[in-house]
């Protein structure tokens, strides 16, 4: 029997390569061994997911407040990784004040890999702490910005509502000639009921004040950074607005995390009619899946390749396996959508367990 995972994280419980040696497990105690895949759609664990063979460094930065911290990013030759989680995440803030958040350290970051000589850079934005539209990018990388009175302003939100001019000459000579790619697994545009303020900021901790402020802000920056560019086009929303900035500033193409995962694991070359059993998994299986999350995207691979039966092990669901694309969709006991570390390890093992006995009458 060939048997074939790829499991997303389970967030707050569990890693992807985790839930995988959980299914691993799971089979062999049904007399069956198990190929795992790493999976992930631009959030957590993207970076750990394509970067095979990579030189894991780290660096100094400014974190989402300003205070310093230590990021990891991954190099192989004139190839760079970085993630938005290890200098502007959310897991580095303890009060949260998302007026005075800003993407700054990512853009050390940056440029620090261009500066030691990457020509072709990824980052991964899920995780963020911030909504500061990537300002703090481009304020590390040597923008100016301006009030009305000619005194110069930081890129975090607070500042942009008084935004009247910006110079990003600095910014177009750092970045001239660098291939750089942002993935990430949401649709939202900038701005709106349901944009980057709306949508993600009250999870990073903002008040209804600040939601009005931030989509104030974001509405200035991009009118005078960008002025006349819809700002509606998907996934211009995504860690904060950094989308925006990613794609529309520095030109960066906005690539859906989960099929770009896919393929750099090369998972997607080794589904085919021979697999006997597909098994994924996230930690909450519902309508917002089927909108690009890694485990639906991953099911919608293997359906394609012909796989024979797909599985689904999430830790709570609200949602068909019809609807998933699946065979059938296993939840967890004593879970809603987190657990402990060894719950959710024997819970799987013992999921993918039932699944392969099933088949071995």
């Amino acid at each position: 029997m060939k048997i074939v995972a790829s499991m997303d994280s389970f967030k707050g419980s569990l890693s992807s390569s985790k839930a995988g040696k959980a299914v691993s497990e799971g089979a062999l105690l049904a007399g069956e061994s198990c190929e795992v895949f790493l999976l992930a759609d631009g959030g957590e664990g993207t970076s750990e997911a394509i970067t095979e063979g990579y030189e894991a460094k780290t660096l100094t930065v400014s974190g989402p407040l300003g205070d310093q911290v230590s990021a990891r990013y991954f190099v192989r030759d004139d190839r760079a990784v970085l993630d938005i989680a290890e200098c502007s995440g959310l897991t580095l803030v303890k009060d949260k004040d998302i007026l005075n958040s800003s993407t700054f350290g990512l853009g050390e970051l940056l440029r620090a890999v261009i500066g030691e000589g990457a020509r072709d850079i990824t980052l991964c934005l899920g995780g963020s702490a911030t909504s500061d539209c990537g300002a703090g990018i481009l304020e590390a990388l040597g923008a100016v910005f301006l009030d009305s009175q000619g005194r110069r302003l930081t890129g975090r939100p607070s500042d942009l509502l008084e935004l009247a001019s910006c110079d990003l000459t600095a910014v177009r000579e750092i970045v001239d000639g660098i291939a750089i790619r942002a993935l990430c697994d949401v649709t939202n545009p900038l701005m709106g009921s349901n944009g980057a303020a709306f949508v993600f900021a009250p999870q990073k901790g903002a008040s209804s004040t600040d939601i009005i402020l931030l989509e104030k802000a974001a509405g200035t920056f991009s009118s005078i950074v960008t002025p006349g560019l819809d700002t509606g086009v998907p996934g211009f929303g995504a860690a904060g607005g950094l989308g925006y900035c990613l794609s529309a500033v520095l030109g960066a193409p906005l690539v859906p995390g989960a099929p770009f995962v896919i393929e750099s694991t090369g998972l997607i070359n080794r589904l085919g009619p021979d697999v006997d059993i597909f098994i994924t998994g996230e930690g909450r299986a519902d309508k917002t899946s089927t909108g690009g999350k890694a485990a639906y995207e991953a099911c919608r691979a293997a359906r394609t390749a012909g796989v024979r039966h797909v599985y689904v092990i999430a830790g709570s669901s609200d949602i068909t396996a019809e609807e998933f694309g699946c065979d059938r969709i296993l939840t967890l006991p004593d879970t809603e959508d987190k657990m402990e570390e060894d719950v959710a390890i024997r819970n799987i093992t013992a999921a993918a367990f039932e699944i392969v006995s099933s088949f071995k009458g």
